[in-house]
């Protein structure tokens, strides 16, 4: 059959829209040189996307700004005054008599302008559904030629249509640079720049710090990490003269909620997230975790033309309409018909909403740019495997009464999991109290000249050469424990009891001691300690790397069997990681990229989080040199509790 032939791909995303959403007025989406903007007005774009007044944060400081209009959450995409706020809400934005725009505190004097002096008749204020704000003359209609836009002056976010890159012949550059904080607009430490020496490539900077980059430009994409590869439908570009070289993500079948942002963690994050619908898979799940989703979703099963069924969605937003047919005069029965014959048919819908529904628009291709909201938007009817969709449309397999049944075996499934789950609990619990009063019996019973080792290993001396570590008499070891004393004992695992010691010299130690009731063997036994001698110390591995001989930390056996470069790529991320500062570890965004790209740019580490006793002058933290005379202690009551593997 026909249909069985069809690939779907589409990226799909939800979003949920707030109560008063759904009484919509007209809204007003330009501004002229006779008004001002205050503090209860907003213009809005013409399709309500955007939105364009003041707002403030937790800590009382206002903002003029650009954020999008239906989101629950005010999400903020353009700042003007982010380094200029101002305390109370008693401002006033107006078109200068220069033709500038000035943005007014309560004595009239300027906190922000847009810095632009040109000869004016009649200019006004204009937001568009791109998001970008513009002051022009009011009868012209080629918005690139402008008196001032906010796209040349771009905050920590980046969308379709923006330019990212360098004016040669005045040396301005356009970056977008991270807010100062979750609640702080102002200027960050992190940014993300366009590198025009040489082939063209993209930084994230953090402070003087190069984070990564894109990889070069190849004439279609970005070789590395394709965070901007799929910003828009691969028809980026990368503009490059004598006067000017910047990127610029295009605008085809894209809606302006795409965007990428770097936010004030010094991360780079693409929106919007997609997600599959019922009946699909993701394609490419590698390119999805690093949120490239050009690829899209694949269908779990594949068409039957006569037998398929169709999906009833509500509240979308249809998809890219730029190949459809269209009749306005059929219903929705007889577009449904149509579209169940038609085996190359993907979806079906109303033109119209209107009446309660009229005429008929039907896709025949790849399902692309769809959203789906809480309300608003319409009811899209799309081409399912019938598995995958029930009688009522609804995408449930099964129906409602395998619905209920499924119910029903899920709550008698996690009820009789939680009673075994209980015993379980009960069981241990109580073997933990028998346990607990035997060992307590006998420490009291046990004394200096009567105690023995649990389990006397005996240790061949010939094979002993390999640990390279001294080995100490069975008394040696009981005195350094105090004869095992419960107040020594750090915790216990599969092996047994594990105690702290010190020797008569001083050295502190830790003594793994094997336990009759333990499941392992001498040899197990025997066999984590050549593992832990082998170590010796606890600066070997991150020595070795500080050496350049990060490789000897493999063991030989695998010799032969991996990648050089690899590996040491998964131990500079494994030493990065467990930096002792918080703040110098990576996120796992960024993880993900260092471990994905070959291009990353990583940081040398600094020591782990559990070499104690170093001085605060070895760390070259903000945190550090902000104090001095921070030192590092020891937590004397902190105990650990070991388990076994």
């Amino acid at each position: 059959m026909r249909g069985s032939t069809i690939l779907q791909i589409f990226c799909f995303c939800t979003f949920t829209l707030p109560a008063f959403f759904s009484g919509i007025v007209a809204s007003v989406n330009t501004l002229n040189a006779t008004q001002s903007l205050r503090v209860n007005q907003t213009l809005v774009s013409p399709q309500q996307v955007f939105e364009f007044g003041f707002f403030n944060t937790s800590i009382s400081r206002w903002y003029l700004g650009i954020w999008y209009k239906d989101f629950p959450d005010k999400t903020v995409i353009w700042v003007a005054n982010r380094d200029t706020p101002f305390g109370n809400s008693n401002a006033t934005l107006k078109i200068g008599d220069r033709g500038n725009l000035l943005l007014l505190n309560q004595t009239d004097n300027p906190i922000w302008s847009s810095n632009q002096t040109t000869a004016v008749t009649n200019p006004v204020l204009k937001l568009f559904d791109n998001g970008n704000l513009i002051l022009m003359e009011a009868n012209e209609k080629d918005t690139n030629n402008y008196l001032w836009q906010s796209f040349d002056d771009p905050t920590d976010t980046l969308l379709p249509g923006m330019k990212l890159g360098w004016n040669l012949d005045t040396g301005v550059e356009r970056r977008i640079t991270s807010w100062r904080g979750q609640d702080d607009p102002s200027i960050g430490d992190s940014y993300f720049t366009l590198n025009y020496h040489g082939m063209p490539d993209i930084f994230l900077w953090n402070k003087q710090q190069r984070v990564f980059r894109t990889g070069p430009w190849n004439g279609e994409r970005f070789g590395g990490v394709p965070i901007l590869n799929t910003i828009a439908a691969l028809n980026d570009s990368i503009v490059a003269d004598e006067h000017q070289v910047y990127y610029l993500p295009s605008m085809l079948n894209q809606s302006s909620l795409s965007r990428l942002v770097v936010n004030w963690t010094g991360t780079i994050e693409r929106f919007p997230m997609c997600q599959c619908i019922q009946g699909f898979n993701v394609k490419n799940q590698r390119q999805w975790d690093l949120k490239n989703f050009s690829d899209g979703c694949t269908r779990k099963t594949e068409l039957e033309c006569g037998k398929d069924k169709f999906l009833n969605m509500t509240n979308v937003q249809l998809p890219d309409a730029t190949k459809v047919f269209v009749d306005k005069n059929m219903t929705l029965l007889e577009c449904r018909n149509m579209c169940q014959m038609n085996c190359s048919c993907t979806a079906y819908a109303n033109a119209e909403i209107t009446n309660g529904g009229t005429g008929c628009v039907m896709w025949t291709d790849n399902l692309i740019d769809m959203r789906q909201f809480s309300e608003g938007g319409q009811d899209l009817y799309i081409r399912l495997a019938a598995s995958h969709v029930d009688d009522n449309g609804t995408g449930s397999v099964g129906g409602s009464h395998k619905k209920k049944n499924s119910g029903k075996i899920a709550g008698i499934t996690v009820a009789v999991s939680i009673v075994i789950l209980g015993v379980i609990m009960f069981i241990l619990w109580k073997k933990r109290i028998l346990s607990w009063k035997k060992k307590q019996n006998g420490n009291s019973e046990r004394g200096q000249e009567t105690l023995q080792p649990e389990v006397i290993i005996h240790v061949d001396e010939r094979n002993t050469d390999d640990l390279e570590l001294p080995l100490f008499d069975f008394n040696t070891i009981t005195q350094a424990t105090n004869y095992f004393s419960l107040a020594n004992k750090l915790g216990e695992g599969g092996f047994g009891s594990v105690y702290m010691g010190r020797l008569v010299d001083g050295q502190e130690i830790a003594v793994k001691r094997l336990s009759t009731s333990s499941g392992q063997g001498n040899e197990e036994f025997l066999n984590e300690v050549r593992s832990i001698a082998k170590l010796q110390h606890r600066n070997l591995a991150w020595r070795l790397w500080k050496e350049g001989n990060a490789l000897e930390i493999m063991d030989s056996s695998f010799v032969d069997s991996y990648s050089e470069s690899e590996v040491v790529r998964c131990i500079h991320v494994a030493f990065i990681c467990i930096q002792e500062r918080a703040e110098d570890r990576p996120t796992m965004s960024n993880v993900v990229l260092m471990l994905s790209s070959e291009t990353a740019s990583m940081a040398e580490p600094k020591h782990p989080g559990f070499v104690l006793g170093r001085s605060s002058g070895e760390s070259d933290s903000s945190s550090a040199r902000q104090d001095e005379s921070y030192s590092y202690t020891i937590n004397q009551v902190t105990v650990t509790r070991l388990d076994g593997r």
